[in-house]
Order: structure tokens, then C-alpha cells, then sequence
């Protein structure tokens, strides 16, 4: 059995974004969103306690024994990449998957983000959620939003996550990254201290409790930018989650404080590409504006999808159903792809049937004929001037008889 890092080494050469390690199989790598099985050697039940030996500390181990599951962070002396890991038991048996994390932070501009994601992150407070399924890139998101600060803002940011992936260094901030399990017990307890810790900007790997929903959204009352994730599938039920983590006697007050605290949600999905070659983000954003901050306060949620779709552009709003029409005209996703991710299917594919009607329409339309060419004058003789025509005088009044009263001209009887 090889070494981790070596198999580490091959699944960063492969560019696969996470390794699974399943006892009596051999390594799996998952390569732009698909499994696929290596040729490696089958993988032991003993393969795999050596390899949680090596890879977790004493206490990571007791922990992994006790709760039978864990989350931990792995930086190899040998790839530049860091690795999220999680272990666990299966059938009495070990099992591990590894999510590969750049070291290298990507910027808003290289990920191709809209200016609205680099306006939310400097918001001088309140709360902004990136939101998606799992393996939707979030992560890779919130990582991009605080290089930006990072690049130009002198702030002290504490970010509490599980567990640390993209590691940033101090360039205009200072940034104190804390792992839950090692720097700190729990998100709420991290929460509850970072608020002593002079933080201008709190990251909260994700909101997973009403607890920590309670104070993420104190401290963006209280004049700090909180950052964090959600599990949700789009902007409406995003706030809807936020809103049933609390008992009914509380909602109301959750939503007064939401409507006030909320600057922005991103919610995002990776569609494959249609040429089989990586993925497209798909991103829906929503502005809290007043008219959005007035459904949240009456709890008129159905309408935030009407509100995003409606909105001017100068806001920088923007639908899950235009993020996926831009990236099928564009030819970089299939129409069933873009059907399959869409949260109002019927209108994006009454979208896409219309487009193609005009394009086929415009390519069976006769060619327009070329226009006529009219004779240009010799060079050698200078065109004649042109004769203004003669004025066409009026003709003269026709003269009144002497002596008569009867006005002029008279009507006949």
C-alpha cells in the first residue's frame, strides 16, 4: 500500500477534487463531479488504521473512537495543497474521504463572480450568506470574499471553521483562523469569545444551530460583518431556514431582526460543463433591498423569487434562471443540465424553447437583397450645379365691383 501523501500526490495530479478510501476497495478519486475507480491496490481495514494513525493527532484518535466520526484538516509535507478529511465507521469498519483545498486563495475576478459579491463583502455590517449544496463551493467563495478584504482593508477578521481549509496570511488584515475540536470546543462557544476579540469581520464556517443563528445575527446588529454558509437550494429557502430554526413564539422577532441584519444571500451550484470538462458556477444573489426587507418582515416569502427576477440591474441582482440561460447560450451547459438545476423549470424552458424559435427562424429567413449602386460621377467632368425651380407666384385676387355691398365672393341662391 502506498504512502497517504503519495496517493494524496496522485489525486492533485489527477486534479480530482476529493479521494474516498473504502476498506477492500481500491481508491476512488472524484473527478469534475464523477467517481472514478483507480488502479491502485485494494485498500485494508489495516491500510486504513495506519493511515488515521498517521494523519490524526492522539487526541484526534480518542475522539474518532469516541463519536465514531470526525473532522480534521491535513497539510502533507510534500503537495502544496491542504486536505480536508473526514473519517468514520461503516460496518464496524474504517472509511475516510478527503476533499482536496488549493493553497493558493482564488480572487472574485479569476473566479468570474459579479461586482455584487466584492460589494457585499465590503458591507460595513451585518449578515451575508453563502448558501448551496454540499460540494457547491462555498467555502471556495467565503475564501475569495476575504482575500478581497484582505487586499484592501485593514480589518482584524476571526474566522471559526470545521475544520480550517483555505489558510489565509496577513496582508491588510489581520486574520485569526480557529479550528473547532482544536482552537475551540464549538461554533457557539467560538462565537460567543469572538465578540471580546475586537473582530471588525466574523467568519462562521456554517450556521448549523438556532444557537449560533442567535448570535451570528447579534453580532451583525451590533456593527460586525458576519460571514457564513447554509445547506439550502436558494435565496427564499435560505430565510425560511433561518427563520423555523426558532420555536413559533420567536419567529417573529427572528424575522424583525433578519429584515434588518440581512445584506445578501449567494446561493450557488456547480453544473457540469457540456464538453464533459469541469464545472459552471451558478450563482443567485439577492440584495436585501427595503422591499425585500419588508417581505421578510411580513413573512411574504413566496415573493423573493419575483423580487430577485424584477429587480433593476443596477442592484446586481440576479435569478438562478438567468445565471443558467446566460451559461446555455453561451454554450457552456446542456439545456437538460440547465433544466435539472433550475428552481422554476417551466419559465427556463419556455426561455429556451423561444431562443431557438428565433434562431431558427433567423436562419431560414431569405438573405436580404444587396442594395442597388447608383452611377458615381466621371472624375474628369465636375457634376453641373443644380436649378433651383422657378416660384410658382400665386394668383391675383379677383377685384371687387364698384359700388356694390354684397360681400365678395358672393353666395349664389
Amino acid at each position: 500500500m502506498k504512502r497517504i501523501d503519495e496517493l494524496l500526490a496522485l489525486m492533485t495530479n489527477a486534479g480530482a477534487s476529493d479521494l474516498h478510501l473504502k476498506a477492500e476497495r481500491p481508491p476512488i478519486l472524484r473527478v469534475d463531479g464523477l467517481l472514478r475507480v483507480t488502479s491502485e491496490p485494494v485498500v485494508s481495514v489495516r491500510d486504513l488504521e495506519s493511515i488515521q494513525g498517521d494523519m490524526l493527532t492522539p487526541a484526534q484518535r480518542d475522539r474518532l473512537a469516541r463519536e465514531h466520526e470526525l473532522d480534521a484538516s491535513y497539510q502533507p509535507a510534500s503537495v502544496p495543497d491542504r486536505f480536508r478529511l473526514n473519517c468514520f465507521i461503516r460496518m464496524g469498519m474504517p472509511g475516510m474521504v478527503m476533499r482536496r483545498v488549493p493553497r493558493q486563495v482564488p480572487s472574485l475576478e479569476e473566479l468570474g463572480f459579479k461586482a455584487t459579491l466584492k460589494t457585499l463583502a465590503h458591507s460595513e455590517h451585518g449578515l451575508v450568506l453563502l448558501t448551496g449544496p454540499t460540494g457547491s463551493g462555498k467555502s471556495t467563495t467565503l475564501a475569495a470574499m476575504l482575500r478581497e478584504l484582505n487586499e484592501t482593508e485593514p480589518l482584524h477578521v476571526v474566522t471559526i471553521e470545521d475544520p480550517i481549509e483555505f489558510v489565509q496570511d496577513d496582508r491588510q488584515c489581520v486574520i485569526n483562523q480557529r479550528e473547532v475540536g482544536i482552537d475551540t470546543e464549538s461554533f457557539t462557544e467560538a462565537l460567543r469569545r469572538a465578540l471580546r476579540q475586537d473582530p471588525d469581520v466574523i467568519l462562521v464556517g456554517e450556521m448549523r444551530d438556532a444557537e449560533t443563528i442567535r448570535i451570528a445575527t447579534m453580532a451583525a446588529e451590533t456593527g460586525h460583518l458576519v460571514l457564513s454558509t447554509l445547506h439550502t437550494n436558494d435565496a427564499k429557502q435560505s430565510v425560511d431556514r433561518i427563520i423555523n430554526a426558532f420555536p413559533p413564539e420567536e419567529q417573529l422577532q427572528m424575522r424583525l431582526k433578519l429584515s434588518v441584519t440581512l445584506r445578501g444571500i449567494v446561493c450557488q451550484s456547480l453544473v457540469p460543463r457540456q464538453d464533459g470538462k469541469g464545472r459552471v458556477c451558478i450563482q443567485e444573489i439577492l440584495v436585501c433591498t427595503p422591499y425585500v426587507q419588508e417581505l421578510i418582515k411580513k413573512g411574504d416569502l413566496s415573493k423573493i423569487d419575483d423580487a430577485i427576477r424584477d429587480a433593476p440591474a443596477v442592484i446586481g441582482m440576479q435569478s438562478k434562471n438567468d445565471s443558467l440561460y446566460t451559461a446555455w447560450a453561451a454554450g457552456d451547459i446542456r439545456d437538460t443540465d440547465a433544466l435539472a438545476f433550475s428552481n422554476r423549470p417551466t419559465d427556463l424552458e419556455l426561455r429556451i424553447r423561444t431562443a431557438r424559435f428565433e434562431q431558427e427562424r433567423a436562419a431560414a429567413a431569405p438573405p436580404p437583397p444587396p442594395p442597388e449602386s447608383s452611377p458615381s460621377p466621371s472624375p474628369a467632368t465636375a457634376p453641373e450645379p443644380a436649378v433651383p425651380p422657378e416660384p410658382v407666384l400665386p394668383p391675383p385676387a379677383p377685384e371687387k365691383p364698384a359700388g356694390s355691398s354684397a360681400r365678395w365672393p358672393f353666395r349664389r341662391k
